[in-house]
């Protein structure tokens, strides 16, 4: 009885590996797809902490470079650490979040698209998108408002990606 239970533990675990490492390859080849179709960047710039540039500043310094025709597509956004406050029918929902800012206009953004799983999206003007993961962890529905830190209250018009959080 002890050599079948051992034998079926290692006929489950190999099953099991054989189905896992079938899919890499397929995981790989729509990793770079999605990317691609949200055109994901290839190099992110951040400011250290405490410093401060006006809007604008950032991509204009990218004509002094020795190769600006190097940059296909640049924008600046706003990332802010900040907490979440949502609400479900029986309970209360506080936790860590990240502020995304994107530039909307000219169908925008360009570079870090945002996908949109249901809703309108950023199609609406004032619209914002509420992360996939955190709507399914907590149920939360797909449009609504949610606070942040300092007492905000922004609406959400859809929940969807950015390529920068396919993977959690």
């Amino acid at each position: 009885v002890q050599v079948a239970v051992i034998a079926l533990v290692i006929a489950i675990g190999t099953g099991i590996y054989a189905a896992l490492a079938s899919e890499t390859s397929w995981r790989r080849i729509t990793y770079d797809e999605n990317y691609a179709a949200l055109n994901a960047h290839d190099l992110h710039v951040s400011l250290s902490a405490g410093s401060y540039a006006t809007g604008g500043e950032l991509v204009g310094a990218l004509s002094g470079m020795q190769h600006p025709e190097w940059v296909d597509t640049a924008e600046e956004r706003l990332l802010q650490p900040t907490q979440v406050e949502a609400s479900t029918a029986s309970d209360i929902i506080l936790v860590a979040g990240r502020l995304v800012g994107v530039p909307t206009n000219d169908g925008g953004p360009k570079v870090d698209g945002v996908y949109v799983g249901s809703g309108s999206g950023l199609d609406q003007p004032g619209g914002a998108v509420l992360g996939q993961h955190l709507v399914n962890q907590y149920k939360l529905p797909a449009e609504g408002t949610v606070r942040l830190a300092g007492g905000v209250t922004v609406p959400y018009t859809g929940t969807g990606h950015s390529p920068e959080y396919f993977l959690i």
